[in-house]
């Protein structure tokens, strides 16, 4: 139920920018549709398992980013950064990650004027899986200096939190903070699999 909870929240934005992509852009639409489809194809797998490797995971949120790159277009930039030693066969719970890239995006670079950045980095640190969000968006502020963009109320965030209790209880933690680039930084630990 909980991961349910935090499925893609854009998939009208995502409908709509393809019908005007495909009257102005059609190869930018197909591009779109193309991420579309192997989006929906990754989360309906996912929904289905307890565990996903990191391979699918991470072509999943590639999928999620590059359609949030051709709605955003030069404002939106990414990178994944994967530690070398890590076997991308190893496997972690779906959905965990991607609702703090799509907090990075709607909280932190879309209210901001300048060009954004989502950099995700993979490591595995004392038995843990170490995996950050950072963005260099307008970083975390007070209610009344935050635009109001919308409904999005923490439901992720506390989502988030749930599952990493229930599947890990206590060893799974979830910290957001500023950090260096102006934005904000979603750090996830949480045990590797056996």
């Amino acid at each position: 139920m909980l991961q349910s909870q935090i499925e893609p929240h854009f998939l009208f934005n995502t409908l709509a920018n393809l019908k005007m992509l495909i009257r102005h852009d059609p190869q930018k639409a197909e591009l779109l549709l193309d991420n579309f489809s192997d989006l929906l194809r990754f989360s309906l797998n996912k929904s289905r398992s307890d565990h996903v490797s990191l391979k699918d995971e991470f072509s999943s949120l590639e999928s999620y980013l590059a359609i949030q790159q051709i709605r955003l277009g030069e404002r939106l930039q990414y990178r994944i950064e994967i530690a070398k030693e890590i076997n991308l066969t190893s496997v972690v719970p779906p959905l965990l990650v991607q609702p703090l890239v799509e907090n990075a995006i709607f909280h932190g670079i879309e209210p901001s004027s300048k060009c954004g950045l989502v950099f995700l980095k993979v490591a595995r640190e004392e038995g843990q899986w170490v995996i950050e969000v950072e963005d260099n968006g307008i970083g975390l502020q007070s209610d009344t200096n935050r635009p109001k963009l919308g409904t999005h109320n923490g439901l992720a965030l506390k989502s988030i939190k749930e599952r990493l209790a229930a599947l890990y209880q206590g060893k799974g933690k979830l910290q957001i903070s500023n950090n260096k680039l102006g934005g904000v930084t979603a750090r996830l630990e949480f045990p590797c699999a056996q």
